[in-house]
């Protein structure tokens, strides 16, 4: 099928290169190995060919919900007493 066929009438094989980084963004290949893939040598590079789109922003948002929702805490004061006292550098992670 052509591209014409298929309704699509403005592509320019250029912006392939803007399709590949979002797609391994999307299926979760770390950046640096996808950099290498699609030749980037620069994450300016790397930025200015990844689209985040709204579907992104609310796939991020419904998989930080699912995190939590699989991972309740305690009641704040229960969860978060005994990091009081340690800096923000010596905390390895998040409650």
């Amino acid at each position: 099928m052509t591209l014409r066929n298929a309704g699509i009438t403005d592509l320019r094989f250029h912006d392939l290169r803007h399709c590949a980084p979002t797609n391994f963004r999307r299926a979760g290949v770390d950046t640096e190995t996808a950099m290498k893939i699609v030749g980037h040598k620069s994450e300016e590079m790397w930025k200015r060919h990844n689209s985040i789109e709204e579907k992104d922003l609310t796939q991020a948002a419904q998989k930080v919900h699912k995190y939590l929702h699989e991972h309740k805490p305690g009641t704040v004061g229960e969860e978060f007493g005994n990091y009081k006292n340690v800096s923000h550098q010596e905390s390895k992670s998040c409650p």
